[in-house]
């Protein structure tokens, strides 16, 4: 998947910087690029669309209980 920024640049996924928040998300490498990017500069990295790994095991082990 080729990402692009505002300015239609293409934007190589290899050089946007993974926050240590990320280490322990959930969600899809491919989701987050974009959101990565536009944050890039600032001091704090802030996702709105943070899901943790931790939290999805066990809400899967208690769909399995059921």
């Amino acid at each position: 998947m080729k990402f692009y920024d505002d300015d239609g640049t293409e934007i190589n996924p290899e050089t946007v910087p993974k926050p240590t928040l990320c280490t322990t998300c959930a969600n899809e490498e491919e989701f987050c690029i974009i959101n990565r990017f536009d944050q890039k500069e600032e001091d704090e990295f802030i996702c709105g669309a943070y899901v943790s790994i931790f939290a999805k095991k066990r809400i899967f082990k208690k769909q399995q209980e059921f």
